[in-house]
């Protein structure tokens, strides 16, 4: 591009942004859109502070990274407990906590910490990249804070490299589940289950069965006017049953991302019999599918067999033949996920904390979430090619869902 670093300027909300100038840094990526960041912001229960770090190169904006202030005590899932899970609170009590800290990565999702405009040279992403974390760590250190950035390829990236030659403490995350789509038709996709889990392809197969014995529709929303209120609902109780709090965004979330992403935004709502019994929300990237909510009804749909319909069969089918590579289903319920043809992608976490008791204590607790980590998910297949989710952009080039119209 050509363009230098005037600035590295802070802000504390997307709508500081000009929506264009954004998009045009942002890219292909859904994740890092104007858009999507906006209805997260507008929508979110529990207000975080936000701090979005931005490199300027004269009218364009060159790069930036996404970070929001957690501190102890917040409501919600924060940082120990990504960390420490139920042992959050010893965490805390033997000071090994890194909070207050700036953390950095996708509220909702899976994607990089760091935006870089896709017209910059090789040189002149390294040169943005550093300038940004300089910043990030300068603000950080001047209030005591820690820094931390999330879902970092396992297998490397220009970011992970410029985290671990600055010291950062790295511990894994939970593997993303990934289903590559790498036939073209359901009948290919149902030959490729019967290679690797018949019973999974078998399973399918009553599946479809039951949705058309039971009369079960699955239709996408058009636009952004309707009724978000049963829809939230569902999303709220299935949030609650799954992770015994109450879903994080309020009821404006669906026709937000509805009305600011356009057909980008895939909500598909589930009806037995003409009632409502489950939704869908995802988001379209350049050739990539993220189903990031879903709420079910436990009492409508079981026989027609919606969860599985609805979140994994109306999609796979949908999408195939449509230029999507990739379906990302988010985090847990592996055996499931790889007995529907899912692969992990492996990530990392980075931390930097400057207390150097406190850093001391982490290393020991690190490593040992580390190998419980790893140990959760050994023998379960990964993606050998995940350099799509590396530090990289992705060609901008366009798809669309067979429902979005």
């Amino acid at each position: 591009m050509g363009n230098t670093i005037a600035a590295i300027e802070q802000w504390d909300s997307i709508t500081r942004a000009d929506p264009g100038q954004w998009d045009r840094m942002a890219g292909a990526r859904v994740l890092h859109s104007h858009g999507w960041l906006r209805a997260l912001e507008e929508s979110a229960l529990v207000r975080r502070r936000h701090v979005y770090f931005v490199a300027r190169g004269g009218d364009e904006l060159l790069g930036a990274i996404l970070t929001r202030l957690q501190l102890r005590g917040q409501a919600g899932v924060t940082l120990d407990h990504t960390l420490f899970n139920r042992a959050a609170t010893l965490a805390r009590h033997l000071r090994a906590s890194p909070l207050p800290a700036l953390v950095a990565g996708t509220q909702v999702g899976y994607a990089s910490p760091l935006v870089l405009h896709p017209g910059l040279s090789a040189a002149e992403r390294g040169a943005v990249r550093q300038e940004l974390l300089a910043s990030v760590e300068r603000t950080a250190a001047g209030n005591g804070w820690s820094v931390c950035l999330r879902d970092l390829p396992h297998d490397g990236s220009p970011l992970a490299q410029a985290l671990a030659d600055r010291g950062y403490l790295r511990t894994p995350e939970m593997p993303v589940a990934c289903l590559p789509i790498t036939w073209d038709s359901f009948a290919g996709y149902l030959a490729h289950l019967n290679a690797s889990h018949r019973w999974s392809a078998k399973n399918v197969r009553r599946e479809l069965n039951a949705a058309r014995r039971h009369g079960l529709v699955i239709e996408a929303i058009a636009g952004a006017s309707f009724d978000p209120q049963p829809l939230h609902a569902l999303l709220d109780a299935h949030h609650f049953r799954r992770n015994r709090e109450p879903f994080p965004y309020d009821a404006g979330l669906l026709p937000r991302i509805k009305s600011y992403l356009g057909d980008r935004a895939i909500i598909h709502v589930a009806r037995v019999g003409g009632r409502v019994g489950g939704v869908s929300v995802g988001v379209a990237d350049a050739d990539a599918m993220h189903r990031l909510k879903v709420g079910v009804d436990p009492a409508v749909g079981r026989e027609a067999s919606l969860f599985a319909n609805l979140c994994y069969n109306h999609p796979i089918e949908r999408l195939t033949g449509t230029g999507c590579r990739r379906i990302y289903y988010g985090r847990l319920l592996y055996d499931f996920k790889v007995r529907r043809g899912c692969t992990l992608i492996d990530a990392d976490l980075y931390v930097n904390c400057r207390n150097r008791m406190r850093r001391s204590m982490l290393v020991a607790l690190l490593e040992i979430r580390s190998r419980r980590v790893a140990a959760r998910t050994a023998g379960l297949p990964r993606l050998v090619d995940a350099a799509d989710d590396a530090d990289v952009d992705r060609p901008n080039r366009a798809w669309a869902s067979a429902d979005a119209s």
